[in-house]
C-alpha cells in the first residue's frame, strides 16, 4: 500500500523508531512515487531539493513536484467547475506593496 511505504520512508527520513537513514527513506518514498501517492511525490522531491539521501538535483525535484501538483489539480478537477488562479504578486502590483496578504485575498474574492 503507497501510504504505508510513504509513512514508513517518513519514520527513516527522521528516524522515528527506526534508525534514521536518508537512502532508506529515498528508497520508499520512491516506490509509492513512481506508483503514483502525491505524498511521497512531494516528499521525494524534497529529497532531490534538499540533498537527503540522493545527490542534490533541482531537475529531480521540480519533476517530483510536479507530478505531484498535477495529481492534485487532476483531483481538483473533479470536485469544482472552475479555478481561476491569480499570482500573489499581480495582487500586489494592482493594489500596492503596502497591502496586507489578507486584504488582497478579499478583494480578488470581492470581485470574483
Amino acid at each position: 500500500e503507497t501510504g504505508a511505504q510513504w509513512r514508513l520512508g517518513a519514520r527513516y527520513h527522521t528516524g522515528d523508531g527506526v534508525p534514521e537513514d536518508k537512502k532508506e527513506a529515498v528508497r520508499w518514498y520512491t516506490l509509492a512515487a513512481e506508483q503514483g501517492y502525491a505524498n511521497a511525490q512531494i516528499s521525494l522531491g524534497l529529497q532531490y531539493a534538499k540533498g537527503f539521501g540522493v545527490p542534490q538535483d533541482y531537475s529531480d525535484a521540480v519533476k517530483w513536484y510536479r507530478l505531484a501538483a498535477e495529481k492534485g489539480l487532476a483531483a481538483l478537477v473533479e470536485e469544482v467547475d472552475s479555478l481561476v488562479t491569480i499570482p500573489n504578486q499581480k495582487l500586489y502590483q494592482i493594489l500596492g506593496e503596502e497591502t496586507p496578504m489578507q486584504e488582497a485575498f478579499a478583494k480578488a474574492d470581492d470581485i470574483l
